[in-house]
C-alpha cells in the first residue's frame, strides 16, 4: 500500500464506525418491532451502493473513497447490509464538476447513472462529497426509475458553501 492510502483507509474506517451507529439507530426507530432483524432473507438486505467513481479519479487516486466507505459500513452494520458495488453504474461520461454551478452540475449529471439491481430493493447511497446534491439527485432518479427505494445517503464530507441547499440553481 502506498503512504496515502493507509491514512485514508483509517479515516474512512473511523467514519464508517460512527456512521454505522447512526444508521443502525435511525433504522431501529423505523422498524415496527423496535429492533433490527439480524438474519434477513437475501432479498430483504439493505444495499450499500456507492456512486461509481469517474475513471479519471480512480487513476489519479488509485482507489474510490465511496467504495471503501460502503465496504466498511457493510462490515460494521452486519449481515442485514450488503456492499453492492455493481448495481449503480455510470452510463454517461461526465466532466469534472469542480467550479460548476448547481444548474450546470444538474445538467451534466442528467441520466448519467443507471440502477440495475433488484426492483423494490432498499438502498443507501454512498458518496464522498456533497457540494450541490446533483449526483445524489441523479442516483435517486435512477433508483426511482428501477422501483428501488433510497433509505438515506451516507457522505464523507459536505462543502461549506451550502450550495446543495439552493434549489434555484
Amino acid at each position: 500500500m502506498n503512504g496515502l492510502l493507509c491514512p485514508m483507509q483509517k479515516l474512512i474506517n473511523d467514519m464508517a464506525i460512527a456512521l454505522a451507529q447512526e444508521i443502525e439507530s435511525a433504522l431501529i426507530v423505523n422498524e415496527p418491532s423496535g429492533h433490527m432483524n439480524r438474519s434477513p432473507k437475501r432479498d430483504h438486505l439493505v444495499r450499500l451502493c456507492p456512486i461509481p467513481a469517474r475513471p479519471e479519479h480512480l487513476l489519479k487516486r488509485g482507489f474510490s473513497p465511496q467504495h471503501l466507505l460502503a465496504d466498511r459500513l457493510a462490515h460494521y452494520l452486519g449481515p442485514r447490509f450488503l456492499y453492492d458495488a455493481r448495481s449503480l453504474i455510470r452510463v454517461k461520461s461526465t466532466l469534472s464538476q469542480t467550479g460548476s454551478s448547481r444548474k450546470k452540475r444538474l445538467k451534466q449529471q442528467d441520466h448519467s447513472l443507471f440502477y440495475r439491481g433488484p426492483a423494490h430493493a432498499q438502498v443507501i447511497i454512498v458518496d464522498d462529497v456533497l457540494t450541490t446534491g446533483a449526483t445524489l439527485k441523479e442516483a435517486q432518479r435512477a433508483l426511482n426509475q428501477a422501483h428501488a427505494r433510497s433509505l438515506t445517503s451516507c457522505l464523507m464530507f459536505l462543502t461549506q458553501d451550502g450550495s446543495f441547499l439552493d434549489s434555484n440553481g
